[in-house]
């Protein structure tokens, strides 16, 4: 026996390199998605070092997702997942926010893989990692100047809270988008035709508190958080 190289022909299309070459966006200076990435936010979006984030989701033009109400969802395969990072580089300072990297998350026919895209110095595209990374950004924090790290994972470390035991995908669940009813993400999506079959009354379905709600339990906002 012995080992020969593949068919070229036959092996898989290299993976894009760069975030300008993946076609998510439709203009990487305004951070435009394409129309079928379809933006969300999450009840409760953990923290990540004071950095701002955005979310999007994309699924195959033939998948759909199967709803569940108290277990992870499951997606099809060609489900893509988008968070985009920016830190603000003077807290007193909304504009000056830097864009820091930006993860995507592949349903593959594996399985899931995540893929991290750092941004470059001229914040005009972002380039591809292939083994874990970290850089110092300076910032100023209530007047003072700091030196702040940002660590970014690549590969196998996005998968070690993005297992099988989580379905994969973290904040695209019940509890993170039952709010708001029919105007809500899940209301919208329902509507849009992304789940399989029609979802139950969205109005019964759990959904964490806010931090700020007084009239929940302490309990329930500390496990949600």
């Amino acid at each position: 026996y012995r080992f020969e190289l593949p068919d070229a022909k036959a092996s898989s299309p290299a993976f894009p390199t760069r975030l300008s070459q993946t076609g998510l966006f439709s203009d990487l200076e305004s951070l435009t998605p394409q129309p079928g990435l379809l933006p969300y936010d999450v009840a409760w979006p953990f923290w990540s070092d004071g950095a701002d984030k955005q979310r999007w989701l994309a699924l195959p033009k033939t998948g759909s997702v199967e709803f569940r109400a108290d277990e992870p969802w499951s997606f099809p395969v060609g489900t893509v997942a988008v968070k985009h990072f920016e830190l603000a580089l003077d807290d007193e300072d909304p504009a000056s926010r830097r864009r820091l990297e930006t993860r995507v998350m592949v349903h593959e026919a594996r399985g899931w893989a995540g893929y991290t895209y750092r941004w470059n110095e001229a914040q005009t595209d972002a380039e591809l990692l292939t083994a874990p990374t970290h850089e110092t950004v300076p910032v100023r924090r209530e007047g003072r100047a700091e030196q702040q790290r940002w660590d970014d994972p690549a590969g196998s470390d996005c998968m070690r809270c993005h297992n099988a035991a989580t379905g994969g995908l973290l904040g695209l669940e019940t509890r993170q988008l039952a709010r708001g009813g029919s105007q809500g993400v899940l209301g919208r999506w329902s509507e849009a035709g992304l789940f399989t079959g029609a979802l139950p009354e969205l109005g019964s379905l759990p959904s964490h508190p806010q931090p700020s709600d007084s009239e929940a339990s302490l309990e329930d906002r500390a496990r949600a958080y």
